[in-house]
């Protein structure tokens, strides 16, 4: 813990304080601020300062050493049981290069922040519930995934020592969450079941984290999670605005270096502040600019739509829709309509027919190479009595010669149908009695 006071240069003092998490929270910094602003402001009026006495954080560490794992390990285990590895991020690449880390946020203006307090209240939830569901909706949808799991700090102060809540020293926890995303599920039952959830681990925020590791059906050594969702509700700025009666508060910063590939945090005051901090080598900007983007577009849909089953919520932007729907399918281009497919291919075999015209696993097949081996079947197929109207069933796995069969048809002048060899044998007799194929 490091505070100074320094006099300017316009003859201003300035205090500058810095606090380690290693010896402190965020709850804890915001005690010893009122504490020093209290003693600094009774100084300088020449008085006495009277501080209310502090319970020690001695008492919570007895109270933390007669804590009985051995009921802790029994709730993780049931409440991990089947989880074998962590849950994929589906939008990052593998690490690579020197250590380097980003940091994006967003911030939702007061009116969006205050319709989600009504949302929140109406529900009977909190805001860090509704931000950790849809930290868990997103997760599912990166993920591809029902069963999902991140991290989530806790204060650590619900233990029953007196004076607990006045105690400075180092509380706050890191708990696995699990949350099932159903997308039959509605906003608010998703909403709700999260937070009994939440309320069963707070019996156990005192469990380490590396003991809940051990839990858990993970290999030793592998992660329980990849991304950690922190939700800032210490009041630090509040606290000192309000004590501080003879100095004025400019806005806190905070330094931190993500322990995770992701870190989330929320902050919600008279606005909602989301702020993701990254592993740059496995993420950039964009993907982060996007996720922020795709939490908005959940938040907003969840309040906008409530009753809407979450696997009907969008998380594209306006913007995102657009781009997806409209700019990436504006592919207008000219085309000879009067010439057929075979006719176009066949003048690129006059161009270069040496050229590659098919590379599959390691193979390379020229365009010559390519016309004669399709007009060879072309000819056979002719002889069976292929022609226009004429359906040829196709039963290829991906290879050149799915390629060959396929314009070897459309060159013996019929068409084709594509029939997945993989399918059940049922399967295939339907289609061929369907479509009527017969060749």
């Amino acid at each position: 813990l490091r505070i100074a006071l320094i006099r300017t240069s316009d003859e201003r003092r300035r205090f500058v304080w810095s606090i380690h998490h290693i010896l402190v929270d965020g709850w804890s910094a915001a005690l010893i601020l009122k504490e020093v602003f209290t003693f600094y402001d009774a100084f300088s009026a020449g008085k006495t300062p009277r501080i209310e006495p502090a319970r020690s954080y001695v008492e919570f560490i007895r109270w933390l050493k007669k804590q009985d794992l051995q009921r802790a390990e029994t709730f993780f285990r049931t409440a991990l049981a089947g989880f074998t590895a962590p849950t994929r991020l589906g939008v990052d690449e593998p690490a690579s290069g020197e250590e380097r880390f980003g940091e994006r946020s967003l911030v939702l203006p007061e009116a969006e922040a205050a319709e989600l307090a009504s949302f929140a209240r109406r529900q009977q939830i909190t805001i860090s519930t509704l931000v950790q569901g849809v930290w868990a909706l997103l997760l599912s949808r990166y993920s591809g995934e029902e069963d999902v799991l991140f991290g989530a700090t806790v204060s650590g102060r619900s233990a029953p020592v007196p004076g607990i809540d006045r105690m400075v020293g180092l509380f706050i926890n890191t708990l696995p969450v699990r949350s099932s995303v159903s997308p039959t599920l509605t906003a608010p039952a998703f909403l709700k079941a999260l937070q009994a959830q939440q309320a069963e681990l707070r019996d156990y925020e005192h469990v380490p984290l590396v003991e809940i590791q051990g839990y858990s059906e993970l290999p030793r050594g592998t992660p329980l999670f990849e991304s950690l969702l922190v939700f800032d509700n210490y009041p630090v700025e509040a606290t000192a605005r309000k004590e501080a009666k003879t100095v004025s508060m400019v806005e806190p910063r905070v330094s931190e270096r993500p322990a995770y590939a992701l870190m989330v945090v929320g902050v919600f005051r008279r606005t909602l502040s989301l702020k993701i901090g990254y592993d740059a080598r496995r993420f950039d900007d964009g993907t982060i600019e996007r996720m922020l983007g795709h939490l908005r577009a959940l938040l907003e849909g969840m309040i906008a739509e409530p009753a809407r089953p979450l696997g009907e919520l969008s998380m594209l932007r306006p913007e995102e829709r657009r781009a997806l729907l409209v700019g990436y399918n504006d592919t207008v281009a000219p085309y000879p309509g009067e010439k057929t497919f075979q006719e176009l291919f066949e003048e690129q075999v006059d161009r270069s027919p040496e050229r590659i015209a098919l590379s599959f696993e390691g193979r390379e097949i020229g365009y010559q190479a390519l016309d004669e081996r399709s007009n060879r079947l072309a000819h056979l197929l002719i002889e069976r009595g292929v022609g226009p109207g004429v359906l040829v069933g196709i039963a290829a796995e991906r290879s050149p010669e799915m390629v060959m069969g396929l314009l070897g048809v459309l060159k013996a002048g019929g068409a084709y149908v594509p029939i997945d060899p993989a399918s059940p044998e049922e399967r295939l007799l339907f289609l061929l009695e369907d479509s009527r194929v017969t060749v």
